[in-house]
């Protein structure tokens, strides 16, 4: 060998000898200076160097036997070389002794980043707090948290995603409320999947990117929408995918949209859905022995169709979309039905305009206050869905009666957050598109039962309401059109008056004298809301004939 090959050889085997030390040198460094860890409030916190930025994130709690609270607040602050910083990530891996026994989490406001898996697993957690500062939940976030039944979103952040599975198998989560500030879901994906106790999904009403009808989550892409989650717990055996849903044409349906929906027996999709992301019915839906597709083009995902029953039958309108569904699924029983989805009339407008009378009517023989229900206005509609609030502590539940052209087909009262619910359908089963009113009707009576020793004013609140043109089904009726609440007429209240004026718990003159204190005053006046108490006669005065019917109760 040369003497220059010999240099050449030598020269290289040093500079790589010299490249070796330096990457070590280069870690070593790198783990001394550019990632650092402390320990706030029981948590170890680290704040980290990566991809040109710092990261701060609470990484593990610390406390392990009788120590582990059951309510836990992770740390806002931790301080790195006298210098104090916010806590931005949730990266936390929890021991199984903790997640056993941890109930409630608090995020404080300043975190953004819930991190992939982060409270994966933890089967006790019944509820946690999320900041309106997070602006992203990651992947598998929460799986498999069996036993939480509480998320709570506050309000006022900018922006928030929320990543496939962050809370796949919540098995005890009932009610979801995703704040003005949601503004994404990863890959389509339906990140409630397998919540197979989930019955209500609400979104803020502020919220511009999604909405909820019939308690089922959609998405605004473009012009259009995505069915992004069904809420697997509800009952109803029958769905269908509506053609619009707050105006716009539902066209396409997420992955996993109706994983963990066990109830469920059938589902239509709409002509306007053309597009299937994949997995929509992957797992736990073994009761579907159903599925009709209208549309005449479809593009499906993979595994669409796997893990319904055995005895699937897929009705398909045309042969086109019966080879797609084969393409994808082999060894499917596809039945081709161009006349399917016909007996579902379909009209260019549904509208209707629902109000309450103002004047409520009470039998004091029954304790019953009656109010009624009216369609202001109505356009092609032959179903209504509405629901009606009142006070749980002052009126038990009676009952609905029809009144006009529309049968009642379903009615169910259920108790909630204080408040009596009355959730109830009324329409005419059969093909017909449904019938048109420009005036104003009423279409049904809602009796109530005061409960004993109630006074003062007892409201009834129109909360909700839909509208279809068809219905066939009246176990499951699809109302998917738009019904509005007249704002004027939202409300109906009657006043029980009670001729103990002052409120202490007897009648006597010291009743009559505080009745005359509001002598003369009328319903127009700014003081009425104080004096009608003293109006037992309900003339909408406070005047001489009440005064009257005061001194009769007085036993003397």
């Amino acid at each position: 060998m040369s003497n220059f090959m010999e240099r050449f050889l030598s020269k290289a085997q040093g500079a790589l000898i010299a490249l070796f030390f330096a990457s070590c040198f280069c870690v070593l460094f790198a783990g001394s200076a550019f990632a650092a860890t402390t320990e706030v409030d029981g948590f170890t916190v680290d704040r980290s160097y990566s991809y040109g930025s710092y990261t701060v994130k609470v990484t593990k709690y610390n406390a392990v036997g009788s120590a582990v609270a059951t309510d836990i607040t992770l740390p806002v602050k931790a301080k790195f070389n006298d210098t104090e910083y916010t806590v931005e990530k949730v990266a936390v891996s929890f021991t199984e002794e903790q997640k056993n026994k941890i109930k409630s989490v608090t995020i404080p406001e300043g975190y953004t980043e819930i991190d992939t898996g982060a409270f994966k697993g933890m089967t006790a957690l019944e509820t946690v707090n999320i900041p309106a500062t997070m602006t992203a939940i990651s992947s598998n976030a929460f799986e498999g948290c069996t036993a939480l039944k509480a998320v709570n979103f506050a309000e006022g952040g900018s922006r928030l995603q929320i990543n496939m599975n962050a809370f796949n198998g919540c098995t005890a989560l009932e009610e979801i409320h995703l704040p003005a500030h949601f503004t994404g879901v990863g890959n389509y994906r339906n990140p409630f999947r397998n919540c197979s106790a989930l019955q209500t999904i609400t979104v803020n009403e502020e919220n511009t990117k999604f909405f909820t009808a019939e308690n089922a989550l959609y998405m605004k892409d473009g012009e259009s929408a995505v069915l992004i989650a069904y809420p697997a717990g509800v009952a109803a055996t029958d769905f269908t995918v509506p053609e619009t849903a707050n105006g716009l044409p539902v066209t396409t349906i997420g992955a996993f949209t109706f994983s963990g929906s066990k109830n469920l027996n059938k589902v239509v999709f709409s002509k306007n859905v053309i597009e299937l992301k994949g997995f929509g019915f992957y797992e736990n839906c073994e009761n579907i022995k159903e599925i009709v597709l209208l549309a005449e083009e479809l593009t499906l995902g993979n595994y669409d169709f796997d893990g319904l029953a055995d005895d699937l039958t897929i009705t398909v309108v045309n042969e086109a979309v019966k080879a797609a569904v084969l393409e994808k699924k082999s060894d499917a029983d596809v039945v081709v039905d161009e006349n399917a989805g016909s007996n579902t009339p379909v009209t260019d407008t549904v509208e209707a305009v629902l109000s309450l009378g103002d004047t409520p009517v009470f039998a004091e023989e029954n304790s019953n206050i009656t109010y009624t229900l009216y369609l202001d206005q109505a356009k092609n509609v032959n179903a209504l869905k509405f629901e009606m609030e009142f006070n749980a502590e002052q009126v038990e539940k009676s009952e609905i009666l029809p009144l006009g052209e529309l049968n009642l087909l379903k009615s169910e009262w259920t108790e909630k957050n204080g408040k009596l619910i009355l959730t109830a359908v009324l329409g005419t089963l059969g093909e017909n598109t449904g019938f048109s009113i420009a005036e104003k009707t009423a279409i049904a009576s809602v009796s109530v039962k005061v409960q004993d020793g109630v006074t003062g004013d007892v409201t009834a609140t129109l909360s909700d309401a839909a509208a279809a043109a068809g219905i066939t089904d009246a176990e499951n009726p699809a109302v998917d059109g738009k019904a509005d609440i007249n704002p004027q007429a939202a409300t109906a209240t009657y006043t029980i008056i009670s001729f103990d004026i002052n409120g202490d718990g007897g009648i006597s003159l010291a009743d009559v004298a505080e009745a005359q204190r509001y002598y003369r005053i009328a319903s127009d006046s700014a003081d009425w809301s104080a004096a009608k108490v003293a109006d037992v006669n309900r003339d909408n005065i406070v005047n001489l004939e009440d005064l009257v019917l005061l001194l009769a109760q007085i036993a003397f």
